[in-house]
């Protein structure tokens, strides 16, 4: 029952997309979901970080939020509530700020999104959940050109999760758009257009094969272990050991499923001309999706990063949202809401179905059925 009105709120979420009261109840559902979460995998783990932080391993920022929260005597579910709460006040003040800048009215469109992806994964790690709605927060000053404050929301963001600096990359933003409309500019030179082309592919070629020689010689490795960060977390992500045929399609799938909707709605919305008047977000977007493409290296070493896309699935969710305001044809704003959930949806299905633990139990039943059947709110009115 409680998988079936997940589903249900979801799908009335898409169908009254712009109403307030639907609003309310989604974001009343999300915060149940997550924030009264009475157990979950990494329940025991995080309530023993929680009881003895200086011991951990974990990063400053969240073994002091611990430590702030023992003096003042709250237990770890009082302490997972509240940071639930702040997480979400992030996340949503953030993304209104991102509507309002825009000119377009909010809608439950990108909360259906995440609602499939990452919200189970978030009730999961509590650590990364409070990161992304930081990240998600402070893409507004970027979009505001306040590049400084978008720097500082990163760094206090990475003292709850490293993974966080990875979106310093976003920073390029003015680079990348430069490159890009240079190559794309008519100079009645077919031979020029063409070196222009090249040396975007040896660009992109080169960051790649890069990246792969600083993990394949354990750089980034050895450097993260010099930093303080915990030797055996690091060999566990960044091993690359046991990277095959099979992981290389997963991940590679996994970027494009992410990343070619986002360019076949984004060309739709330039015939259309919606995407004129936000023309300084859309060059934003496309950065962060090229960056995001990046990241299929790393996913192919670990599926630990499949938390960076999570903040990339939802930054498109709130995209689309926008290409939806601006459309004046029913039929498109379903096709853009529908292309839209191709990579929530997709990821869902990859983690619940395709993923199981060391004994054989499908994430469907160790993550979603323990994640929804575990719950103070819910078990309070059984």
């Amino acid at each position: 029952m409680l998988q079936g009105i997940f589903f249900l709120v979801a799908i009335i979420g898409l169908i009254f997309s712009k109403s307030r009261m639907m609003r309310i109840i989604l974001i009343g559902y999300i915060g149940v979901v997550i924030a009264f979460n009475s157990y979950n995998p990494d329940y025991s783990s995080y309530m023993l970080i929680y009881r003895n932080p200086s011991a951990a391993q974990e990063e400053i920022g969240f073994r002091l939020l611990c430590g702030i929260a023992n003096r003042i005597k709250l237990s770890y579910d009082q302490f997972h509530f509240i940071i639930v709460v702040l997480g979400l006040i992030l996340l949503i003040k953030g993304t209104n700020w991102l509507f309002k800048m825009e000119n377009v009215r909010a809608t439950n469109y990108y909360l259906v999104s995440y609602m499939f992806y990452p919200m189970m994964m978030d009730v999961v790690l509590l650590r990364s959940f409070l990161s992304t709605c930081m990240i998600l927060y402070g893409f507004h000053f970027l979009l505001q050109k306040r590049r400084g404050h978008y720097v500082t929301t990163i760094l206090v963001a990475s003292t709850i999760h490293v993974s966080s600096l990875f979106f310093l990359l976003f920073l390029l933003e003015d680079k990348i758009h430069h490159i890009v409309l240079t190559s794309n500019m008519i100079t009645g030179n077919r031979k020029t257009n063409k070196k222009k082309h090249r040396r975007i592919i040896l660009i992109s070629f080169t960051i790649i094969v890069t990246l792969l020689a600083v993990l394949r010689f354990e750089i980034l490795q050895n450097l993260m272990t010099m930093m303080g960060f915990n030797a055996l977390k690091v060999d566990i992500i960044l091993d690359g050991s046991n990277i095959n045929a099979k992981m290389i399609i997963y991940g590679i799938i996994i970027g494009m499923i992410n990343f070619v909707p986002f360019m076949l709605n984004r060309r739709m919305a330039k015939k259309a001309r919606d995407i004129d008047c936000i023309g300084n977000y859309d060059n934003l977007m496309f950065t962060v999706n090229l960056v995001l493409l990046i990241n299929i290296v790393l996913v192919i070493y670990s599926d630990q990063f499949l938390r960076l896309l999570g903040v990339g699935v939802m930054l498109n969710s709130i995209y689309y949202a926008v290409l939806m305001n601006r459309e004046n044809r029913q039929s498109r704003r379903w096709l853009i809401m529908l292309t839209g959930l191709i990579a929530p949806v997709f990821l869902f299905w990859y983690r619940m179905f395709v993923y199981e633990t060391a004994n054989g139990i499908p994430y469907i039943d160790y993550v979603f059925k323990c994640v929804l059947e575990n719950n103070f709110f819910i078990n309070y009115f059984k």
